[in-house]
């Protein structure tokens, strides 16, 4: 069998604040000057000292390999480099150690509309986006109309996608990067954003790839997804290989990877030191009760308040929070989001503000679940995004009043419910809606 990618002790290193040279200032290039200065005055062991702290590995000794036609699942947690490994095998960045081999051309859908022209139109982003790919005039043209119509655009095909709804949009990239011949496919979280009946497609066509022989890496959160796609995943961690092998053990080297609790201090799920950027910031996630104070514990079908604090240094219009719940092998729950449905703008303004998540009666059986958090602009910019910014425990309780407390074992949602026998109500007394 024909080996499509190989990785051999792959580490990619980047220096913590290190400024790029075409854009330093005057200010930083002084800065930089005295810094250099002090060091040298202090001596080589506290330079050398000082510098390394600075250092950030990403990636550290990554050995993998990927046959022609094989799915290989990509997993980890936000921070654990699967986006830093990706970029090196589409060649954005490049390794600080080691080297990637790869066999064929590469086609990429790395973020939604990667290799997107605003301005353009669909008609003319996707013979763009082949050509990027190195596909010929005339197979782009044999393929037009079957990624038009998997898309579903046809009516807006000759719109500019700037006017495209973050759907849409989603549609065309995956539609582009799918059909277009790519010897080698690698996806990211492409199943992240779209409706049920786009992610069943997105999974047969995949499925269609590789059984047409084509190699394809897949990165998601959606375990299921994974198990459903993928024969083999790895998981990283830190920017290292903790598992490669059958897809069960990686989603279990990928648990195991999740802190039990965020934080030792009640009511609080998440903290984040702002880092003074000039796009807004999620600092802090709060679980408190009706009247605002901190909640220790959160039970099933308990009234909650999800506060989402956020800095921003300037104010940044029509703008939308989400706030997203999810198991811990990665399957979506709840998404919360201040605009659902692309038509109630929300307006960050400087300073430090929060906004309210307000459920009325939690639907969740006891269990753990992942929280995530987000800050976005219309057509999928990402202003802010923690997938996994902590971990909420929900406890027991006996909502049913039937001596039991539903688990999520037996089902994660635990709705009101009632029953009749021939039409006649049945008694409450075996667990719902008196």
């Amino acid at each position: 069998m024909t080996t499509m990618i190989l990785a051999q002790g792959v580490g990619k290193r980047y220096q913590l604040g290190a400024s790029q040279r075409n854009r330093e200032s005057a200010r930083e290039a002084a800065s930089a000057f005295a810094r250099t200065y002090i060091d040298m005055a202090r001596g080589k062991e506290w330079s050398r000292s000082r510098a390394e702290s600075r250092e950030f590995w990403a990636l550290r000794d990554v050995d993998f390999e990927v046959q022609e036609g094989e799915v290989l699942g990509i997993i980890g947690r936000n921070g654990a480099g699967k986006s830093t490994l990706l970029k090196i095998l589409t060649r954005i960045t490049s390794p600080t150690t080691g080297q990637i081999g790869m066999r064929g051309t590469v086609g990429a859908l790395l973020e939604v509309g990667t290799g997107f022209h605003q301005e353009l139109t669909g008609r003319e982003n996707i013979f763009l986006n082949g050509a990027v790919l190195g596909m010929p005039r005339r197979e782009i043209f044999s393929r037009f109309d079957e990624i038009v119509e998997f898309a579903g655009v046809e009516r807006f095909i000759d719109t500019p996608v700037k006017r495209y709804s973050s759907g849409m949009y989603l549609r065309l990239a995956f539609s582009v990067a799918a059909h277009l011949q790519s010897d080698i496919l690698i996806v990211d979280e492409v199943l992240a954003v779209g409706d049920t009946e786009f992610q069943k497609k997105c999974l047969g066509k995949m499925e269609d790839v590789s059984h047409q022989g084509r190699t394809t890496l897949f990165v998601s959160h959606n375990m299921t997804a994974v198990a459903v796609l993928c024969r083999r995943a790895m998981t990283l961690d830190h920017g290292r290989v903790v598992y490669s092998g059958d897809v069960g053990g990686a989603v279990s080297a990928y648990e195991s990877s999740i802190p039990s609790t965020s934080t030792s201090v009640p009511g609080l799920l998440y903290v984040n030191e702002p880092k003074g950027l000039d796009t807004p910031e999620i600092t802090k996630v709060e679980m408190l009760d009706p009247s605002g104070n901190p909640i220790e514990a959160l039970r099933t079908w308990s009234s909650v308040r999800f506060r989402i604090w956020y800095t921003a240094i300037r104010a940044v219009k029509n703008a939308s929070v989400e706030f997203r719940i999810k198991t811990l092998g990665g399957t979506p729950l709840i998404h919360a989001s201040t605009r659902p449905d692309d038509t109630v703008p929300l307006d960050l303004e400087p300073g430090h503000h929060f906004v309210d998540c307000i459920i009325e009666q939690f639907p969740l059986a006891a269990g753990e679940y992942l929280v995530g958090v987000g800050l976005t602009l219309p057509w999928t910019t990402t202003l802010f995004n923690a997938d996994e910014a902590g971990v909420l425990e929900v406890r027991e309780a006996d909502v049913y009043e039937s001596g039991f407390a539903p688990r999520a074992d037996r089902g994660v949602v635990v709705p009101r419910w009632s029953w009749e026998a021939d039409g006649a109500a049945l008694p409450a007394a075996s667990g719902a809606v008196e």
